[in-house]
């Protein structure tokens, strides 16, 4: 599986007109949070959008694990955590 979406990582940034996602390896903007939405929501989304490369690449490694790939799954447990913890904020 290789998706075709801007590399990450991703970040975000949190500005007067509300929260912009960025593509860490370019800095170039991937997502802009704006109106119709409360600035906890906002910043909720922004979360949300830049951890989506790290949530696929997290989905990706324990679907090749559960088809039976050798993979650590301490490793792989790490990752899906890690990508749970930035797209929540925790």
């Amino acid at each position: 599986m290789n998706a075709q979406h801007t590399p990450g990582p991703w970040g975000v940034i949190i500005g007067d007109a509300g929260p912009i996602v960025f593509s860490g390896n370019k800095g170039n903007m991937v997502a802009q949070c704006v109106k119709g939405f409360s600035t906890i929501e906002r910043d909720a989304n922004a979360r949300l959008i830049s951890a989506a490369p790290d949530l696929l690449e997290a989905l990706e490694l324990a679907h090749a694990m559960l088809c039976g790939a050798n993979m650590n799954e301490k490793v792989v447990a790490k990752k899906v955590i890690a990508a749970i913890a930035k797209a929540t904020g925790a």
